[in-house]
Formats: C-alpha cells, structure tokens, sequence
C-alpha cells in the first residue's frame, strides 16, 4: 500500500463513529415524558372509533369539561370539580348530605360505561378521564359534618384522597389493573373509601388537642 494510501485510511479511521440509538424502551419512554401520556398497562380494550355525535359528549363528560385535558395533574383538577360539588352543598343546610350522596351515586352509576367509552377510544385507563376523581372525592365527603368543621373537612378530604388515590394503597393497585371501566371506577371509591375514614380519625382526635 502506498503513503497516500495508508494516509486515506487512517483519515478514514479517524472519523467519529455514530452514536447508537437508545434502545426502543428508552425512546418510548422519553416520548411519554414529554407527551405526558400515561404508560401503558395491561392491554386494553381494542380502539374503535365512536360516532362523532356520541363522541364529542362523550369526551366533554369524562374530562370533566376538559379539565382531563390539562397537561399536568389532570386528576387533581379533576378532583377540584368534586370539591365544587361539596361547596354547592354547603350552601343548603341541612340537605349538603343529601346533595352528596345524590351527586356521588349519579357520577358513580355514570361513570362505569363512561369509563368503559374512554378506553375504547384512548386505551386502558386513559389521563383524560377524570370522571372518577369526582366520585371518590364525593365518597370522601359522605358523612361529614360540613356545618361544624366546613373547610377543615372540604381542604382536608381533598388532600386525604389525592394522597390514598396517587400512593394506590392494597386493594387499590389490584383494582386498577383490572380491565372495564368498572375497575377504573372502583379504585377512585376505595381510595375515598380510605379518605373518609382517615378524615373521621382525625376529626376524632381534635378535642385533644
């Protein structure tokens, strides 16, 4: 091999070898992160189309008048419209349980098939869907004394439950992986469920203190 040639090679040995892509898992990965998508579970539902006069409805319910579509904590603003709810009842006194109780059965007996239409267009258990961040928060409410200890209880059962419903405590992971909106339904109750309880203890507790 001549100089020129040895020289051409070495020239060519020196240019910078390309770097590998990340694997396919990193790559999906990155994208929810910056998409803010959830990431997927157990397979869903196959995704069908619905009839644009049942979708736009559809979708304007279970994100809560678009309050699902906001990028960031959507199930914490969902969970907002419940705190709404308890302060429509706490301006009729004597009924706000009543309200509650009527309020927490309509959004609970809704939004199993609600549920069940969301994930047939956007998968298992899409973001979007923040129907039942109400009914959990309503469950929350059930029994409280509004009149006497008003904010403590609307400010403290929303905390309780956006606690129970992002830390997923036994039964409720289990629950949420099930298939059908009635399992997307169920986890939210429960974490309520665990609110209520948790709030009546410490309502308990305060005259010692």
């Amino acid at each position: 091999m001549g100089p020129g040639g040895g020289e051409g090679a070495r020239g060519r040995d020196r240019t910078p070898p390309r770097r590998p892509l990340p694997p396919k898992g990193w790559r999906e990965a990155a994208r929810r992160a910056t998409e803010g998508t959830k990431p997927p579970g157990k397979p869903g539902p196959r995704r069908k189309p619905l009839p644009r006069a049942v979708a736009i409805p559809a979708r304007i319910l279970w994100t809560v008048g678009g309050l699902g579509l906001i990028p960031f904590g959507p199930g914490t603003f969902g969970t907002v419209a419940g705190v709404l709810i308890a302060l429509f009842a706490m301006d009729h006194p004597g009924r706000d349980q009543e309200i509650i109780l009527a309020f927490a059965c309509a959004v609970t007996v809704l939004g199993a098939p609600l549920a069940s239409l969301a994930e047939r267009v956007e998968g298992k258990d899409p973001r979007t869907f923040v129907w039942d961040e109400v009914a959990g928060y309503l469950v929350t409410m059930l029994g409280m004394p509004l009149r006497e200890h008003a904010w403590l209880c609307v400010a403290g059962g929303f905390f309780a439950f956006r606690i129970f419903d992002i830390l997923k405590p036994w039964p409720i992971r289990a629950i949420e992986e099930k298939p059908g909106g009635i399992a997307v339904m169920a986890d939210d109750i429960l974490a309520g469920l665990y609110a209520n309880v948790s709030l009546r203890l410490i309502l308990l507790a305060l005259p010692y203190f």
